[in-house]
């Protein structure tokens, strides 16, 4: 089954949201810079915390699902082994948001489903690790 492995905050201010991160709560930063739309920061040894522009996410979510669920403000990030297979075992008993998909631009194959509270989860799994098997 999935390991969380990231929070990611979905943000409107994203250059203040970095630079807080970065230069008050001193996380080293994994990825990105304060231009965005997306960084990430080693916030303990198995779990990044993760920054994204809040629109974009509400903007996919709307494209793929027809949700207008603007409002999110936090997703957990559970890697998977086999996205499809774990997908498949949790939507039954979840509510599915968007289905499997390769997204080469940001360079993970992702699903989201959401918990009884409608907290947005993601599945995903590097692209590049289910080429190197």
């Amino acid at each position: 089954m999935s390991k969380l492995v990231s929070v990611r905050l979905l943000v409107d201010d994203f250059p203040a949201m970095f630079r807080f991160y970065r230069d008050v709560m001193k996380f080293p930063v994994l990825w990105g810079d304060e231009n965005g739309p997306y960084g990430e920061f080693r916030a303990s040894e198995d779990v990044s915390l993760a920054l994204f522009v809040r629109e974009l996410m509400a903007g996919i979510l709307a494209q793929e699902a027809g949700e207008v669920q603007a409002d999110d403000r936090v997703s957990l990030i559970f890697h998977a082994e086999d996205v499809d297979k774990d997908f498949a075992e949790v939507s039954a008993r979840s509510r599915p948001v968007t289905t499997p998909k390769d997204r080469p631009e940001w360079g993970v194959r992702t699903a989201h489903i959401r918990d009884p509270e409608d907290f947005l989860l993601e599945i995903n799994r590097g692209i590049e690790d289910e080429a190197s098997e």
